[in-house]
């Protein structure tokens, strides 16, 4: 089965980008936001996410409460983002208004290693004493 393209955004520079996510945006700072419909709906993760991909490739997660089947993404000329929530569904439905400031860092995979090691050589030096 191949893939069929569900977003599509032009950047600041005119390049189309085109994905499988839900939808994608870019604000002022040509910063790419990408939404997803759901996290992992086989398990019954309903909860979407919307991600901050910065110029420099770092990703953010935004942390936006209630968050389900998101249908599409909106960012205005001064940055509020605007999320049609619960789209699958009439009378459901509602559009999310925010301010990308309440933002969540995704975990660095050498961070929570490092993290995970300082705790096991912490849990080591406790057993000897």
């Amino acid at each position: 089965m191949q893939s069929v393209p569900t977003g599509m955004t032009i950047a600041p520079d005119n390049s189309i980008y085109i994905t499988n996510l839900i939808d994608v945006a870019f604000d002022s700072n040509s910063n790419l936001y990408a939404l997803e419909y759901a996290s992992n709906v086989l398990p019954g993760d309903l909860t979407g996410n919307l991600w901050r991909i910065d110029t420099n490739g770092t990703k953010t997660r935004i942390n936006i409460q209630g968050l389900q089947f998101p249908t599409g993404l909106a960012i205005t000329e001064n940055d509020t983002i605007y999320i049609a929530n619960n789209g699958f569904a009439t009378g459901v439905g509602e559009i999310i208004e925010l301010q990308p400031s309440n933002v969540i860092p995704e975990p660095s995979l050498l961070l929570s290693s490092v993290l995970l090691n300082l705790g096991f050589l912490g849990y080591m030096f406790k057993f000897k004493r």
